[in-house]
């Protein structure tokens, strides 16, 4: 990735962080139904809300 970062499909990743297949980042594990259904932007809606500033480490 240091050296060609655009290997990675970012705008996909991106858009699957903001609005997961079925509404889950968890969509892939578990019994349908069973796992948890909030995403990405739900965390961090509900953390802004709080006045919480979430670190986030990109590495």
């Amino acid at each position: 990735m240091k050296v060609n970062p655009n290997i990675i499909n970012w705008a996909h990743w991106d858009k699957i962080a903001i609005d997961p297949p079925k509404g889950s980042d968890y969509w892939w594990s578990g019994e349908p139904g069973t796992v948890w259904q909030g995403n990405s932007r739900n965390i961090f809606n509900t953390l802004k809300q709080a006045n919480i500033r979430p670190a986030v480490n990109r590495f």
